[in-house]
């Protein structure tokens, strides 16, 4: 695919007689409540004040003629909620916690007293929510932080949520991090970071994973969830990052894994061999605290990974005596095609007869010789270097400019490269000498202002991009024009150099991958609008995306030898015979025997 455009615009309105709590949108919480006397009787005209507790950032508002409250778009966080009337013992709660896209309800009592006096509730945040029906769960963040990951990937914690299973094997994300949620398939999720879209067009898994340190807490919605999320048919993932409080907070880390307690790998069958090594460490740090105390908070985080890795395989390549066209040692004869399919002599293929672009493949060292002392089909102890390079930053500053407006701002970037020592989709097991790099680089940027218009009237702003570039580059790409050094006719861009792909039954495959580049951008600009009359709750949005993708490839040549002339496809391989393409459905070919090998004789 060259070039792709696509425009998603999404536009919701909902209304629901009596006090609806729809939820404000997904990286936000909201409040909602009835405030009563002893007796019973609401109370209209209660200041309600909703403070953040780490940041000292509050929000007012105040019953209405039928006593109830309602505060959206509040952040995720612990709050003190604090109700106040005259005449009225001022009644406080503590210790409520607001997760992502929670809609909590809190009723108040107030008992008939002085204003002086306070009545302090400390108790847990109601497990049901009963203003919402949508049907999910909250990892939060000290699940994030104490629970044990191998490889520190928030995705795995997803399985933590009812109805979360692992992808099937060989499936699109199976070893990108994916998973399935109540039956859906693994790429119908949809992934938000900060209220910002992050799904890759490509393949639909996420465009930035985000570092694990720097994750305040993340949603699994597997179902019923509000219309504002239009684009996955699954689970829709919502991630929301820390930011900085009033007080400075920093933490770094490193995990060491190593081979020094490994056992010796299956295939590493000499018992004098030194254990393939294997070092991986991951480092990082974070740090987060005020700029100006209320106002201004900061959370910048680091995170790197070193691997290196050696893995061990047996893999099939020709003897020496199948180099020189000897196959005496064959348990079958290797038949002749420009004789009519009669035996070589002694089964072996005269010197004058080996294809010189077969000899030139061999003698340029393509296929490896034999481990000593291993005999066929698996003679070859194949050692494959599998390193990997990670770096990610990341830094949110969040601001309050009034009681009315706040703002914050995230950036995220990502870089991992991967040597990749095989060129199909075994990734560790094959013969060596075609290694690739894997580069792929993503970028996350996430804007949202919050505007208080009136406590009836509140207004939220989102703007951002996710965007991530991937290339796939043999490492003699570039380099040199191996197809034509062969004789082999190619390309001569130099994007298509490298060694082609030679695919021979019974033996490992050799040649370089392919190039491959492809670059995803979605910008995103989105608007939710909440309005609070006395006996409804209405609320409005619109969500604009560009989606931008292009792929561009070249197409590797593959050249099969299966057999079907010589009855050995090494022999075929020698000949320079190779498989003909199947071109007609009953698996007969477009050309006869006697044809293809006069097109090989005369070039």
């Amino acid at each position: 695919m060259r070039f792709m455009r696509r425009l998603l615009f999404g536009l919701s309105v909902g209304a629901v007689a009596g006090l609806a709590s729809s939820s404000a949108y997904a990286q936000t919480a909201s409040l909602t409540g009835t405030l009563t006397d002893t007796g019973g009787a609401v109370l209209p005209g209660v200041t309600i004040t909703i403070t953040e507790v780490q940041t000292s950032a509050s929000r007012t508002s105040a019953t209405d003629e039928r006593g109830n409250y309602r505060v959206p778009f509040l952040p995720p966080g612990r709050y003190r909620i604090e109700a106040g009337l005259p005449g009225f013992t001022t009644s406080v709660r503590e210790n409520v916690v607001l997760s992502v896209d929670d809609g909590l309800r809190i009723d108040f009592t107030l008992q008939i007293g002085e204003v002086a006096e306070m009545f302090i509730v400390t108790a847990a945040t109601p497990l049901v929510q009963s203003e919402t029906s949508s049907v999910g769960t909250v990892i939060d963040n000290q699940k994030v932080v104490e629970l044990p990951l191998n490889g520190r990937e928030f995705e795995d914690l997803a399985q933590l949520a009812p109805g979360s299973v692992p992808p099937a094997p060989g499936s699109t994300l199976s070893f990108r991090g994916g998973f399935n949620a109540v039956g859906a398939r693994e790429t119908g999720n949809n992934h938000l970071l900060d209220g910002i879209d992050n799904n890759d067009p490509a393949i639909n898994n996420f465009t930035l994973r985000p570092i694990l340190d720097a994750i305040q807490e993340f949603k699994v919605l597997a179902n019923s969830y509000s219309a504002q999320y239009g684009r996955g048919g699954g689970a829709q993932v919502i991630v929301s990052t820390k930011s900085g409080t009033n007080n400075l907070h920093a933490s770094a880390w490193e995990f060491l894994r190593n081979d020094k307690l490994d056992a010796r790998d299956f295939f590493n069958k000499k018992e004098s061999a030194a254990k393939p090594p294997f070092h991986r460490n991951q480092f990082g740090a974070t740090a987060g605290g005020s700029l100006a105390q209320n106002r201004s908070f900061f959370f910048v985080a680091y995170e790197g990974g070193r691997r290196r890795q050696v893995f061990t395989s047996l893999q099939q390549v020709p003897t020496e005596a199948f180099r020189r066209g000897d196959f005496s040692a064959a348990t079958a004869p290797v038949q002749d095609p420009e004789r009519s399919r009669a035996t070589f002599p002694g089964n072996i293929i005269p010197s004058n007869r080996i294809d010189p672009i077969a000899r030139k493949i061999l003698d340029r060292g393509s296929f490896p010789f034999p481990t000593p002392g291993l005999a066929p089909p698996n003679n070859l102890s194949a050692v494959n270097p599998f390193p990997e390079d990670v770096n990610e930053y990341s830094a949110r500053l969040d601001h309050r400019f009034s009681g009315t407006n706040s703002l914050f701002g995230r950036y995220a970037y990502a870089k991992d490269s991967l040597a990749v020592p095989c060129a199909g989709n075994g990734q560790t097991s094959c013969v060596p000498g075609f290694r690739h790099n894997d580069v792929t680089r993503a970028q996350s940027l996430s804007l949202t202002d919050t505007h208080i218009f009136s406590p009836k009237l509140v207004m939220e702003t989102r703007a951002g991009f996710n965007r991530q570039l991937q290339s796939r580059i043999a490492f003699a790409s570039g380099t040199s024009d191996i197809s034509s050094q062969l004789g082999i006719p190619a390309s001569h861009d130099p994007q298509d150099f490298g060694h082609p792909m030679i695919a021979i039954t019974g033996f490992g495959t050799i040649g370089d991958r392919g190039y491959q580049n492809r670059a995803g951008t979605t910008g995103q600009i989105a608007a939710s609008l909440n309005y609070t009359p006395a006996s409804h709750s209405i609320r409005a949005g619109v969500d604009l995306r560009r989606i931008l993708f292009y792929a561009g490839s070249n197409a590797r040549e593959t050249i099969n030898f299966s057999g079907i002339w010589t009855g050995n496809a090494f022999a075929d391989f020698l000949l320079g015979l190779a498989q003909p393409i199947d071109s007609e459905s009953d698996g007969q070919f477009s050309i006869s025997q006697h044809e293809l090998i006069q097109l090989v004789r005369t070039g």
